[in-house]
């Protein structure tokens, strides 16, 4: 048994809905069934009784789920504590997506953190979007960079703002819609879609599924693939376009543009970080942002 299988069995007590529990812990309801249908055979007994007019947890659920708070609340202290009195370095571990950070505000706002504070070593991770929240919630990341917070972890997470920016149609520069300053989300209806599966990017996929159903049509996806670098390349060799937030220009290939879209309003760049960090390096560096970049909506 894992300190996510407690954490979702913990959920579940609270919603006694599977459905509802699996979009909280960001999992597929199938998924989220069989991680508690394991946690039930491990331990050898049932945790909840699958009514649908009457849920609710067995005896031996409930003493479960005592045994459940228990652990995770000296999960948590252990974390906090090992954290607090460590003798290291200050260290700030940092998840990224691919390599959008190289470049661009949001680069040159941990590299200025990073001459200003050498005593923190700042140790990037790669991770894909849908695997962040999770390793962030779990202690694997301090923080990560990430361009979408849905409202279902803002409970556990906090959210600075580090730079604002716009929206994108990326494409190859010989698209006809390539000339323009600005393309609105309904030039795009004959066009086909490059995306980042929805495994690793469900919120960027959502995204872009949502702007195009918002302008009245479902978009012709052209292909579906692993992540941006690859998204990129596809748009690159004109195979499509792609919709996505304008930091990652900087990992656009020779023969992509990116244009601004028409009539969207500029979207935050995050540090996404647990509420009960302890990390001193962390709220340094959360202090740090907030002295230098304005918080509320950006200005029309």
């Amino acid at each position: 048994m894992n300190i996510k299988q407690m954490k979702g069995f913990l959920e579940l007590s609270k919603t006694l809905n599977f459905s509802k529990t699996a979009k909280q812990m960001y999992m597929s309801q199938p998924a989220f069934s069989r991680m508690i249908e394991s946690m039930e055979k491990e331990i050898g007994v049932k945790l909840i009784q699958r009514d649908k007019v009457n849920p609710k947890l067995t005896p031996a659920g409930q003493n479960v789920l005592r045994h459940c708070e228990r652990i995770l609340n000296e999960y948590n202290e252990l974390m906090q504590d090992a954290k607090r009195f460590s003798t290291e370095r200050k260290k700030l571990t940092v998840g990224i997506l691919e390599d959008g950070i190289r470049a661009g505000s949001t680069g040159r706002m941990i590299r200025q953190f990073a001459e200003e504070n050498p005593d923190v070593e700042i140790d990037f991770r790669n991770t894909s979007e849908s695997a962040a929240f999770d390793q962030i919630q779990e202690g694997e990341l301090d923080c990560g960079i990430l361009v979408h917070f849905p409202e279902v972890y803002r409970e556990q997470l906090n959210g600075t703002v580090i730079s604002w920016d716009h929206d994108c149609v990326f494409m190859n520069r010989n698209n006809p819609l390539a000339s323009k300053e600005k393309v609105s989300v309904k030039d795009l209806r004959s066009e086909g879609f490059i995306v980042v599966d929805a495994s690793q990017s469900r919120f960027g996929f959502n995204r872009t599924m949502g702007l195009c159903l918002q302008y009245g049509f479902a978009p012709h996806i052209a292909k579906s693939v692993s992540s941006v670098t690859t998204a990129l390349l596809e748009v690159d060799m004109n195979y499509g376009v792609m919709i996505l937030h304008n930091s990652m220009k900087d990992i656009a290939g020779p023969e992509t543009v990116a244009i601004p879209l028409e009539g969207e309003p500029e979207l935050p760049v995050q540090m996404i970080q647990r509420k009960d960090s302890g990390n001193p390096a962390l709220e340094r560096f959360r202090e740090f942002i907030r002295a230098r970049v304005p918080q509320g909506e950006p200005e029309a």
